[in-house]
Formats: structure tokens, C-alpha cells, sequence
């Protein structure tokens, strides 16, 4: 989403109403470096109407001490919005300052009038340091931001303490299956934020967590306080994380993302020639910019053993318990449903069956669960209910004992446990039934009673038995042994392909540098296809891609975001031989200046048609090389 309508957000530092009319007071930044120019707002809104400017009056003027003011003070600009049919019209008083001072510079309370009313100015104030963007850096260094990182290490710098994103948990101290929220945030300096044009986020795999997104909608900036500054953030992603086993847990290193609207820089034949001149970029370009977010450590706790109660079945959160019958009365020819309902807030994951207690009169026939989730969130909010079918063994008044349901409170950081029931139940007596058995007739009158006896236990049973015929001795079969195997074959490769997912999601990034060689090389055999059908340009960008993407993968880091410098470095750091690393380099160089050659239709006076394949085999032997480095 574009952020640049954002920009003109403000930081409210004082507000008064009357009617539809409201005053607002406010700096641009309340942190600045020695000489270094903020502004001093001034802003009057009218809703629904048009604002008299002749009616607004500055009755007492703010004194700024600290700030030296520029000339042409005050600006003034008019605003008008329009939002769901409502309109408003906002007249903005502007003063342009510099801090000339180091410590606490403040403005002063002031008075505004519109008409007869009149509406107080808050004093503010602003703090003045010799290298605001070092002290920054400082302080954020602290809470592990880390830097920008984007293909112009000039802007890189530039970039350096005004734009970063941190992952933020509401309790990193959790107990096991308690849940906690991460959210990922961007913070951008407001003056930056009309050149942020897209944001978002790359979650990691969450190992060791049961996580469910949540939809944040639309991204929205809002006003922060982070590192002695003030920021505009953007909130790009929220998860609901639940970790499924206790010790300290660790998010990886990950990051987020943006795109930068920077000025372009052309080359003197692209501004002598007007090359690649759109009336649209008005010589700007989009630069993508990663966020990298440090690793974060999640020290989750065991549930206590003391105070656990036997009815405790691992559900953890705030939760109530109750339990309720579908009917007080029935014959013994019904069946009974018991709902039991575990409800509130916390992992429902956690949440199984309660233990029935003995059930004397009863015999359950089955049961169904099902979750009623709250505000869409199945794993968060809401009632989980478990349906139990009863069917009863006697006639008379009985009666279902009270089921007991323990679970842990993290806030209170104790067991409780609650109770559903006792229930009494009426249940008559069931109507008696036939039952037709083969037999001679005459049988005897204890004979005859015993089979009333079975017809009123089987009443319920209407299904004939089959007939046994041949197919009975199937078992005698040699096929009957072999096929008993085919479940457990087919429950192993089930159990070992379950096991051999979960490992690729754990260890994604370790096996994601595992395999960089044996990816490189399918490149270089992409770019050997493309020297094949005389694709020159295609040729030289797969074999670059491929030795660059090799080289990001071994070193954590993005492909667009590493120069040849840093390249080069790395190769020498890992222990690559100096001519290793300068070749590697060259070959590079040489990529990317036949691209910039055969774009335009241009080759260079010294290439020969066996250069492209003497830089195939260049390229393949300089990755056998850093494979022994890298290993």
C-alpha cells in the first residue's frame, strides 16, 4: 500500500474543541541535532462548514526559546477533506526553526481564538543533542535494530537510523502452551515516510510454535515514541504464537521488507540521449529495501507441578466450564446427550475431552467435538464443546455424577478447577419387543421369559447378521497375510513422509545452504541452454545469478544487496586464495558488462565466439573451489 498520503500526519501534542471546531499544537520532531531545523504547527479544523479565516486570531503569540526562527514566518496553508460524506476544512500556521542551543529547548503556551472562543496552546518542547542521528543509532542499536540494507550502499547510509523493523512479543517470558502475540512493526522517519511506497513482512517458519496469523487489514501509520525519537509505524504482520514445548526458544534471524522512491541516477549517454526518459518517473526509480530483524529469544516456561489436580488435561488459559443435558426425561429406548463446554480465552489446541467419572447406569455410545471460534479466531477466542451420547442401562431415576475440568490461568499463574453437573435424569421404561429366534416350539416358560429378557436388551439392533458362506475362509487365503502388511506399509511411509516435512520446515535454512552447489550448478545449466540458442544477454545473467545466489545463500545475506567489494571480501574471509577471489570477482564484472553491452546491441572488440564458454568453465571451477571454502 502506498504510505505517501501518510505523510502529513502530525504529532498531537494538544487539543481543544468547541462545537465542530478543533485546535491542535504540534513539532514535527521532537528530537533534532545542533542547527538542525523543526517545525511548529498550528492547526485549526472546522467540521461540516467552511472556516471564517478572518474570525482566527493568535491571541497570545508561543515564545520559542532554544529555536532561533527563519525568515517568512508563519506559513499558511489550507486544507480540505472529505471522508464518508463528511467534510472538513483545516487552515495550518507553520513556523520554521533551528535548534541553536544543545539541551531542552521548549515553546512556550500560547492562545488561539476563532470567533468568541478561544483555545489554549500547550507548551511543547525538543530535544536538542549534537548528532541526533548517532544518538539514535545508539539507543536503537540497544533494542538489536539492525541497518537497511538495499543495492546503493550511498543509500544505505542515508538510510541509517530513519528506517528499520523489530518483531515485538506481548510476553516473551510465556508458559508452555500459554499464547503470546508477535507483531512486526516498521518504523520510518517521518520525513522519510512519502518516499515508502510498500511495505511488508517475511515471516520465518516458527519452529517449535503452533502460530496463526492474524489479519491486520490495511496497513495504517501511527505515531511512536522508540529510541528518544518519534516515528511513524506501520504495523506490516501479526502472528498468534504458541510454543509447544518449554526452555528457550528461538525466532530466527528474518526481515522485512519496502520499496524506496529514490531519485535515479542516469548514466551521461542516458542524459545526453534521453535515454530511458518516461514522462511518468519524472527521474525517480523504486529501490527495494530489506529490513532485517535480529533473532529473538522466547524463554517459555514449564506449568508448576504443585497444585496440579487429577482432572488437569494440559489446557492452559483463562478459561470457564460448564455442562448442560439435552432432555430431564426419556425412556430406555432414547439416547441422552451430554454437552460439556470449555470456554474463554487461550489455546484451545490444549483443550480435550473431560474424564468422565463411573458412569453405574450409563453406557456412552460416542461423542463429537466441535470449536465455536470468537472474532475469527480459532486458536484464541471462544468455546469448545464436547458432545457425549449416553444411552442408559436401566430404568428409574438416575443420575449423571458431576464431571470435575482442571486448567492452568497464566495471569493467575495457578490451577483451577471447576465442575459441570450432578445431573438427575427420569428415564421410563422402554416399550418390550419380539424377538423371533429359531428354535422348536413349546420351549419352556423360562426359556420364553429369558427371551423377552434379550429382546428388550437388542431391541435396538435391526441390522441382520450375513449369512457365512464360502468368503468366511478368505483367512485361508495366501494372500490373507501379505495384504495384513499393506496398512503397516502404508502407515510407515505416512509416519516417515509426516517426519521428513516437519525436519524440511525445521531446518528450512540449513538445508536451504545445503543445497546452494547443486542449485547453482542446475543455473549454470540454465545459462549453458541459453548459450546454446545464442541468448548472449540470458547466457551472462543466469551466470551471474547463479554465483551470486550461491554466495548469498552461504552468507545469510540477499543477492541484489552484494557489491563486488563485499563479494570479494567474504571469499577472502572464509579462507579463498586472493587470485581465487579476483577472478571471482572479474568473472563477474565481465557478466555484467556483456549484459549492459548486448541490451543495447553492442559487443565487446575483445570477444570471440569461445569466451561465453571458457566463462562456463570459469564459473563451474570457481564453485568447486568455494564449495572447499564454504564447507
Amino acid at each position: 500500500m502506498v504510505l505517501a498520503a501518510l505523510a502529513g500526519l502530525f504529532s498531537l501534542a494538544g487539543s481543544a474543541a468547541n462545537g465542530e471546531v478543533t485546535v491542535e499544537a504540534n513539532v514535527s520532531q521532537n528530537l533534532v541535532s545542533l542547527g538542525e531545523g523543526v517545525e511548529y504547527s498550528i492547526k485549526i479544523t472546522a467540521r461540516d462548514e467552511r472556516l471564517d479565516a478572518r474570525r482566527i486570531r493568535l491571541v497570545q503569540r508561543p515564545e520559542f526559546l532554544g529555536l532561533g526562527e527563519r525568515p517568512g514566518n508563519p506559513s499558511e496553508r489550507t486544507e480540505t477533506r472529505i471522508v464518508n460524506l463528511s467534510s472538513s476544512e483545516s487552515r495550518i500556521f507553520t513556523w520554521s526553526l533551528v535548534a541553536t542551543e544543545e539541551g531542552t529547548a521548549r515553546i512556550t503556551a500560547g492562545q488561539l481564538s476563532y470567533g468568541p472562543s478561544a483555545y489554549d496552546l500547550p507548551p511543547l518542547q525538543v530535544r536538542v543533542v549534537r548528532d541526533a542521528t548517532g544518538a539514535v543509532s545508539e539507543e536503537l542499536g540497544s533494542l538489536g535494530v539492525l541497518q537497511p540494507q538495499s543495492q546503493d550502499r550511498t543509500i544505505d547510509q542515508q538510510l541509517r537510523g530513519r528506517i528499520f523493523a523489530l518483531l515485538s512479543l506481548s510476553d516473551p517470558n510465556p508458559y508452555i502452551q500459554e499464547m503470546t502475540v508477535a507483531t512486526c512493526t516498521i518504523y520510518v522517519d517521518p520525513a522519510l515516510l512519502s518516499e515508502v511506497q510498500k511495505v511488508g513482512w517475511e515471516a520465518p517458519a516458527w519452529a517449535d510454535f503452533f502460530a496463526e496469523e492474524v489479519d491486520i487489514g490495511e496497513f495504517r501509520a501511527n505515531l511512536a515514541d522508540l529510541g528518544g525519537k518519534r516515528w511513524q509505524s506501520v504495523v506490516v504482520g501479526r502472528f498468534l504464537l504458541t510454543p509447544t514445548r518449554s526452555g528457550v526458544l528461538e525466532i530466527p534471524l528474518h526481515q522485512a521488507y519496502c520499496t524506496l522512491r529514490v531519485r535515479a541516477q542516469r548514466s551521461a549517454e542516458e542524459r545526453f540521449f534521453g535515454f530511458g526518459f518516461s514522462p511518468f518517473d519524472l527521474g525517480y526509480r523504486s529501490l527495494p529495501v530489506q529490513l532485517p530483524i535480529a533473532p529473538l529469544q522466547v524463554n517459555v516456561k514449564p506449568l508448576p507441578t504443585a497444585g496440579r489436580p487429577p482432572s488437569f488435561q494440559n489446557a492452559v488459559g483463562e478459561f470457564s466450564f460448564a455442562g448442560r443435558v439435552d432432555r430431564d426425561s426419556m425412556s430406555e429406548d432414547d439416547f441422552l446427550t451430554l454437552a460439556l463446554e470449555v470456554g474463554g480465552r487461550g489455546y484451545f489446541g490444549s483443550v480435550s475431552q473431560p474424564n468422565l467419572p463411573d458412569l453405574a447406569d450409563w453406557r456412552e455410545a460416542g461423542s463429537h467435538a466441535k470449536t465455536e471460534p470468537e472474532q475469527g479466531m480459532k486458536s484464541l477466542q471462544g468455546k469448545k464443546i464436547f458432545e457425549i451420547v449416553l444411552r442408559p442401562e436401566r430404568h428409574g431415576k438416575l443420575t449423571i455424577p458431576a464431571v470435575p475440568y482442571a486448567f492452568f490461568d497464566p495471569a493467575q499463574e495457578r490451577y483451577i478447577e471447576q465442575t459441570a453437573g450432578p445431573f438427575t435424569i427420569d428415564v421410563a421404561k422402554g416399550k418390550e419387543r419380539t424377538l423371533v429366534v429359531a428354535g422348536p416350539s413349546g420351549a419352556p416358560q423360562e426359556a420364553q421369559k429369558a427371551t423377552r429378557v434379550i429382546a428388550e436388551r437388542l431391541a435396538h439392533i435391526h441390522t441382520a447378521l450375513p449369512p457365512l458362506g464360502a468368503s468366511a475362509a478368505f483367512h485361508r487365503s495366501p494372500l490373507f497375510l501379505p495384504l495384513q502388511i499393506v496398512p503397516l506399509l502404508m502407515l510407515g511411509m505416512a509416519a516417515g513422509l509426516k517426519s521428513w516435512k516437519r525436519r524440511r520446515e525445521t531446518h528450512r535454512d540449513a538445508l536451504r545452504v545445503r543445497a546452494a552447489g547443486s542449485r547453482a550448478r542446475r543455473e549454470l545449466k540454465g545459462a549453458s541452454a541459453a548459450l546454446r540458442e545464442n541468448d548472449n544477454e540470458g547466457f551472462h545473467r543466469l551466470l551471474a545469478e547463479a554465483l551470486r545466489g550461491y554466495l548469498a545463500t552461504k552468507l545469510g545475506r540477499s543477492a541484489t544487496g552484494l557489491t563486488l567489494e563485499e563479494i570479494e571480501q567474504a571469499c577472502l574471509d572464509r579462507g579463498v586464495e586472493g587470485p581465487r577471489a579476483a577472478a571471482l570477482r572479474g568473472l563477474l564484472e565481465r557478466c555484467d558488462q556483456a549484459r549492459y553491452l548486448s541490451a543495447r546491441g553492442l559487443r565487446a572488440p575483445s570477444a570471440s565466439p569461445d569466451d561465453p564458454r571458457g566463462l562456463l568453465d570459469e564459473a563451474d571451477h570457481l564453485l568447486r573451489e568455494l564449495d572447499k571454502a564454504f564447507r
